[in-house]
């Protein structure tokens, strides 16, 4: 009989487990097919690395957690996947599914004895990374659930030699993950502690030791990033935010996961308290009304944000993108007193909680399930301003043609200084041909939409479309030189080289740009100068317009931007440029290369004048 009970409790214990973990899966699988690593800095991020054509690391106290999110976006870079959407759904995917990974892999991690303690990883994974879910760019659920992976390992894993070396080696990367292992860290250095009281390996224990020091050393390194942020305002507007408590709720609505995580720590005190008042039968009706009362909640939850009652607020899940740290440091210390025998272990292993846990845990789903379904409008809206003209469209135009209810989702989405980006991601095919402005402008950008010479163009990007009409509107000719075709303004350009990718080489002592039509009587050249080789450096180059002559001097050969006017009396078809001292890097390096390279450039602009 015995036998048959404990099978059945080890039945629902992987079965509600299981389901939980697969229903997560699945949300986790919806918002990646929606893009929702756009959301908040996520956009930026996947834009960044598209430029880059590889990394892009920001904040060095998460350098760990940044390449966790970033590798498969960098490995699918390196086998040639170029469509936007798929490396999109790849980055969105890895950032949705990464936490709940870590956090599964706590699970695997226990012994089949202590399989009842991942119920405080669950805990934290659906009312705390559930919390922030909406900004899964976040790197704090990613860190907080690698630290539930060593907290389960330190405190359960049966230790040997391999195993406590193996432990030392995953412990290393906590170093650079994120400054939540401020505090995380300590509960590191408690349950280390403690585990080396109980050990007699001698290996083992020294393995141990340089551990405890270790999470000393990660807690003074987070310390540092913590008190020397790399942005002040960013730390301040965190601690506001944070005692306002806008990651629980704004005045248009409730962050549902969080409020959910409330509410479950409220049940389950009152059910220890009448534990041990009521008995038989009452117990069960108190369980009984207390999960009928968790239904309630979430119905009335869920139901009032699919009904606009209380409104979807996806900032509250930014404000909260530290919560499951914040809440597994309380979690981690009440396992601990499990393990150290203050609580009897029984009490995790009670029907009633897991079902308390499954109803908020579902709870928490739909809400995320109802807000990708509005973060979906979002992007049609999006991109139904982006069809609607084409080059420059400025924000307050673009949102005039949208209805009231769509300009009211639109504010719940929009971040404020990522919309450049955005209409980059969301081209067809990195054809880009609007670029809508930002709401207000920021105090930082990645690149301003109105500057030509500040546009990426990259191997997922062609902006050359949106360059001709912004050119056309503004009265400048712009020359891309990243690509290939010849624009139809220019009969031949001679003495430049191929297209590296990043810019073109002069490859002779002179350069020829010869039009179809003679130039314009008045107007400045701009040279989008990209490198400058060896001994040009600070050397006069000479531009030439019929009789008409300019000199510029690179300084040091850095990447520039130079304007030159030119008065064409002559009218003249033609733009001559000079190369003080071509040179080869086979003659000045020692290389094969043996073209005649003076100045890389970009590209260069025509901008008329009076």
């Amino acid at each position: 009989m015995f036998e048959l009970k404990k099978l059945k409790f080890d039945v629902y214990e992987k079965s509600y487990v299981s389901i939980l973990c697969v229903c997560a899966a699945f949300v986790a699988f919806y918002a990646a097919f929606s893009f929702r690593g756009y959301y908040a800095d996520g956009a930026y991020h996947i834009f960044m690395m598209m430029d880059n054509g590889g990394f892009f690391f920001y904040e060095l106290s998460r350098l760990v957690a940044t390449f966790l999110h970033q590798l498969p976006t960098f490995l699918a870079f390196k086998i040639g996947i170029k469509d936007i959407s798929i490396l999109s759904f790849i980055f969105s995917l890895t950032l949705e599914l990464l936490p709940l990974v870590l956090t599964i892999f706590s699970y695997f991690v226990l012994p089949k004895e202590k399989k009842s303690y991942f119920i405080f990883p669950l805990i934290y994974y659906f009312f705390g990374a559930q919390a922030s879910g909406f900004t899964p760019i976040a790197e704090g659920a990613t860190a907080t659930a690698y630290f539930w992976v060593l907290f389960n390992f330190v405190l359960f894993k049966k230790f040997d030699d391999r195993n406590a070396l193996l432990f030392l080696l995953i412990c290393i990367p906590a170093l650079l993950l994120h400054q939540v292992w401020l505090f995380l860290g300590i509960i590191m250095i408690v349950a280390s502690y403690w585990r080396l009281t109980k050990e007699r390996n001698q290996l083992v224990r020294i393995i141990l030791s340089i551990l405890i020091a270790w999470f000393v050393v990660i807690i003074i390194v987070q310390l540092y990033f913590v008190i020397y942020p790399r942005d002040i305002a960013n730390r301040e507007s965190y601690i506001t935010n944070f005692f306002n408590f806008t990651w629980l709720a704004s005045s248009n609505g409730l962050n549902l996961p969080a409020t959910l995580g409330l509410l479950l720590f409220f049940i389950v005190t009152v059910w220890l308290g009448a534990k041990r008042i009521l008995k038989g039968n009452h117990k069960r009706n108190l369980e009984f009304v207390l999960l009928i009362s968790a239904v309630v909640c979430v119905a009335v939850g869920v139901g009032a944000t699919v009904a606009e009652i209380n409104g979807f607020v996806a900032s509250t899940n930014f404000n909260a993108r530290n919560h499951g740290a914040f809440i597994s440091f309380p979690l981690a210390l009440i396992s601990f007193m499990f393990v150290y025998g203050l609580f009897n272990p029984i009490l995790m292993k009670q029907i009633f909680l897991k079902r308390l846990i499954s109803i908020l845990a579902v709870g928490a789903l739909l809400w995320h399930v109802v807000g990708i379904g509005l973060w979906n409008n979002y992007l049609a809206s999006f991109k139904m301003m982006l069809d609607s003209k084409q080059g420059l469209l400025v924000w307050e135009q673009a949102t005039k043609q949208l209805s009231s209810a769509e300009r009211l989702n639109l504010s719940v989405f929009q971040w404020s200084w990522t919309v450049p980006a955005m209409s980059y991601l969301l081209s067809k095919k990195g054809k880009v041909r609007t670029i809508i402005t930002n709401p207000s402008i920021p105090v930082w950008q990645p690149f301003d939409p109105r500057i030509v010479s500040s546009l990426p163009r990259n191997k997922f990007f062609d902006p050359s479309h949106y360059i001709q009409v912004l050119n056309a509107e503004s009265g400048i000719i712009f020359f891309d030189l990243l690509t290939d075709s010849m624009p139809p303004c220019i009969k031949s350009i001679e003495g430049m080289s191929y297209n590296e990718g990043w810019a073109k080489w002069t490859h002779s002592d002179s350069v020829h740009i010869n039009f179809i039509r003679t130039l314009p009587e008045s107007f400045d050249l701009i040279l989008d100068v990209a490198a400058v080789f060896g001994p040009n450096v600070n050397q006069p180059f000479k531009v030439i317009v019929g009789n008409s002559i300019q000199e510029f001097k690179p300084v040091d050969g850095k990447p520039s931007l130079v304007r030159l006017h030119f008065e064409n009396l002559d009218s003249s078809d033609r733009i001559t440029l000079i190369v003080p001292k071509p040179t080869s890097p086979l003659e000045y390096l020692g290389t094969s290369d043996k073209r005649l390279l003076g100045i890389a450039l970009k590209s260069f602009s025509i901008a008329l004048t009076n």
